[in-house]
């Protein structure tokens, strides 16, 4: 379910994918370029889209993790493209008249960044690299499970099952119904860190990034669940991410290993000088 809201993000994703895109494309002819892995806690709140929205409801932080590949190409004047592709586990966790609901959602993530490095020391000959970095973000829900109950009990699991509307079937008690949801979840990243170097070709990342949610869950009436007692179907709220990762990152320049290559390659090919006769 796509609103103007949502659209309008997507644009300006693809127009900073394009722009990026064409100093990327000299890079790759370049053929200069890191890849490595990341991976880290996170912690999110999940606000509401306005007062009247989140009345009776008390929100509480929800902790899971971000794991992700990265594939770096340097630009011109210490900027960086940084393209990220992931797996995360977040959620959603709210009480409500004497109520709570603890939902775990998973997302397949991916991130277009731009980021800015400075060179610096962090000791006497140790020298880092730090960076800022923004750009957009975009997750697709795959699904997750939860526990709803009432103050002080265990609560009973649920799934969570996407449909387009509800049915008289549609009735399982252990089965949290998804009703018209966005799957599709916008936003962007705005994060900084440092890298250090641990040999001449791999480096060592650290970053804490804010993941600023646009896209709301669904509406005000978007889930629901088999249980009288249940009235937290409110899903019109946005995530809002806090994200501490780490990187192994390899750093690769084909042009310099071809450079290697040829100059063996003329060394084998050199004849050796014939003897003179005497």
């Amino acid at each position: 379910m796509f609103t103007p809201s949502n659209r309008f993000l997507v644009v300006l994703w693809l127009i900073i994918a394009m722009l990026l895109v064409p100093v990327t494309t000299n890079r790759l002819f370049a053929q200069n370029f890191s890849l490595g892995a990341k991976a880290g806690p996170l912690v999110g709140w999940s606000p509401f889209g306005d007062k009247d929205d989140g009345k009776g409801y008390e929100l509480q932080p929800k902790f899971g993790y971000y794991v992700a590949g990265i594939i770096n190409f340097p630009l011109k004047n210490n900027y960086t493209c940084v393209i990220e592709g992931g797996f995360s586990q977040k959620g959603r966790k709210v009480e409500f008249e004497g109520n709570f609901n603890n939902g775990t959602y998973y997302f397949v993530d991916m991130a277009l960044l731009l980021r800015k490095s400075f060179n610096f020391n962090l000791g006497k000959n140790v020298p880092a690299t730090g960076f800022f970095n923004i750009g957009p973000h975009i997750s697709y829900w795959l699904g997750g499970k939860g526990t709803v109950g009432g103050a002080g009990g265990e609560g009973s699991p649920y799934k969570i099952q996407f449909i387009d509307s509800l049915t008289a079937e549609d009735s399982d008690f252990k089965t949290m119904y998804m009703v018209d949801m966005n799957r599709w979840l916008f936003g962007a990243d705005i994060g900084f860190g440092m890298t250090a170097p641990i040999k001449k070709t791999q480096r060592v990342l650290v970053e804490l990034r804010f993941t600023w949610g646009h896209t709301f869950y669904g509406t005000r009436t978007s889930q629901y669940y088999n249980w009288v007692e249940f009235t937290d179907n409110n899903m019109r709220a946005n995530e809002k991410i806090l994200s501490l990762t780490g990187a192994y990152i390899f750093d690769f320049d084909l042009r310099e290993s071809k450079k290697g290559h040829s100059t063996k390659d003329k060394e084998v090919k050199r004849k050796p000088p014939k003897k003179r006769r005497r």
